[in-house]
């Protein structure tokens, strides 16, 4: 008596290789929640923050250079996944405040002023708003 084997066909493997996919995506923080027009605008705000290279960027009562900055926030993005919907949300959970000691972020200029980190992405994201409707 011959063994029958099931047949696994393209159409079952396709489906299971999608499942794990969406499975692994998920369960690893890479999927978020923040549409295209939100990512966008964050995006935005991480490259103005990059062109400000003669600021300071302070976290934890350590100064780091703006492309270490940007490059933390966007750590901190990737792992927050789907906790952050929109361009308010990433600067109020992510980019204001440590989220180990809960310490606010500050923006420290040459001049020696200093400001809450919230406060400059608010300010960035303004100017963002009024360079869109003076197009």
């Amino acid at each position: 008596m011959k063994t029958r084997y099931p047949i696994v066909t393209f159409k079952k493997c396709s489906v299971l290789v999608l499942v794990v996919t969406i499975w692994l995506a998920a369960s690893s923080g890479v999927v978020f929640a923040l549409d295209e027009v939100e990512t966008d605008k964050v995006e935005k705000l991480l490259s103005d923050m990059s062109e400000d290279r003669h600021i300071i960027f302070i976290r934890n009562n350590k100064g780091y250079p703006v492309d270490r900055a940007v490059a933390h926030l966007r750590s901190k993005l990737r792992q927050a996944g789907h906790k952050v919907n929109t361009v308010e949300e990433f600067i109020d959970n992510l980019a204001s405040k440590s989220s180990i000691s809960g310490a606010p972020y500050l923006v420290h200029y040459p001049d020696g002023r200093q400001e809450n980190s919230r406060d400059y992405f608010y300010r960035l994201l303004a100017r963002q708003k009024q360079a869109k409707t003076n197009r």
